[in-house]
């Protein structure tokens, strides 16, 4: 599948989408082993939840922009 005049992906590519960023879970590591600290893992998903809301947003002013200047 070909998307814009440089960019290949699968057919069974989905974009991610901010919410399913917010809705990740990770699973607790077994005891005594090293592990993630569990808000820097949710501070982190919020961080990448917004920019990547941002960028869909900025994407699809981009594309209505595009549409109508044809």
């Amino acid at each position: 599948m070909v998307h814009g005049p440089t960019c290949y992906r699968s057919a069974a590519y989905h974009p991610l989408r901010p919410w399913q960023v917010r809705e990740r879970r990770f699973r607790p590591t077994p005891f005594g082993r090293r592990r993630l600290d569990p808000q820097e893992v949710t501070e982190f998903l919020g961080r990448v939840r917004d920019a990547l809301r941002r960028w869909q947003s900025e994407q699809a002013r981009a594309r209505n922009e595009r549409s109508y200047g044809r």
